[in-house]
């Protein structure tokens, strides 16, 4: 069980074992999206079928868009920071590509876990309920786990719902989601949209793995945020004031991204990390008293499911 306060902090390397991409391998996606002729004809047909359109757009912004990111050598966030006339277009196509994403991805009990290396929901999950006294879903309650996410996806969110539903086989699945409902999960740059089980929150339904269509990308992209439109969330600071750890996974540890989630001292608190695939001058510099946090990152060159069974404490 989760019995320190603990705050996990994904980065798209977090999901990226599930099928999801990076930022350089959706920005590659984008770039194809847009100048593939099927596809803006496609988006042209959703278009005429909405009367009244919360953007506008056409194929000829799509096809400028494909054009102008072809050679762009930044993230997607701060490429879409700078055009701002390529802003709706983006959030269009990046709503599409991961509703896509989200309808291939397995994520039944981790069965493709053999396949797919580096799975970690299955750990956490044994984790959160590796006690003795954990008989019914009430007891999850007592994990002190927060997850702040960068991400855009909801697989998390749906794989704890499905986990939960098959270890408390006798209960209500809505008695389920109402609990699993309970575990704080925050989206800051805002997420597909909340799934059939979820709260009503006043944001639009999405179900997880449908497949990805045009017309909600058009109604619905407003909730995916870039860097410059994030807005402070105070209950994300709230939880990491009160942390006790707090774990990146997945993370790129880009500045503008963690300036965010700086709070007056991380000095009482355990900071570590994974470091697969970053480079070893991010590494180092936050192994440093000097990064923004004031304390250095313990890093381990570990998976993400490693990293939370094998590495760090949560008792």
């Amino acid at each position: 069980m989760i019995n320190k306060k603990t705050v996990l902090v994904l980065g798209a390397g977090a999901s990226v074992p599930y099928g999801f991409p990076t930022g350089q391998v959706l920005t590659n996606d984008l770039v194809r999206l847009f100048s593939k002729s099927s596809n803006l004809d496609n988006m042209e047909h959703a278009l005429g079928g909405i009367a009244n359109r919360p953007v506008n757009v056409s194929k000829f912004d799509a096809q400028a868009f494909s054009s102008k990111l072809k050679d762009n050598p930044q993230s997607i966030d701060k490429w879409l920071s700078i055009n701002q006339s390529m802003k709706n277009i983006g959030r269009i196509g990046i709503f599409y590509k991961i509703m896509h994403y989200e309808s291939s991805v397995n994520i039944d009990l981790e069965r493709a876990r053999s396949k797919n290396p580096g799975r970690w929901y299955s750990a956490l999950w044994t984790e959160m309920t590796s006690s003795a006294k954990m008989k019914t879903i009430e007891d999850v309650l007592q994990n002190k786990l927060v997850v702040i996410t960068w991400n855009y996806d909801r697989s998390l969110e749906e794989y704890l719902f499905r986990v939960a539903c098959n270890t408390f086989v006798s209960d209500d699945h809505t008695r389920i989601a109402n609990f699993i409902n309970k575990i704080p999960i925050i989206h800051l740059h805002g997420s597909l949209g909340r799934l059939p089980w979820q709260e009503d929150n006043g944001e639009n339904i999405v179900e997880f793995g449908s497949n990805a269509s045009w017309r909600e990308a058009i109604e619905y992209a407003s909730k995916i945020k870039i860097i410059e439109e994030y807005e402070k969330n105070e209950k994300a600071l709230l939880y990491l004031e009160d942390a006790q750890n707090v774990f990146f996974l997945g993370c790129g540890f880009h500045e503008e991204n963690m300036s965010k989630l700086k709070i007056n001292s991380f000095k009482d608190k355990e900071l570590a990390a994974t470091d697969y695939e970053l480079a070893p001058k991010i590494v180092n510099k936050y192994k440093s008293e000097s990064n923004i946090f004031g304390k250095p990152i313990k890093f381990y060159n570990t998976s993400i499911e490693d990293f939370i069974s094998k590495h760090v404490e949560f008792e």
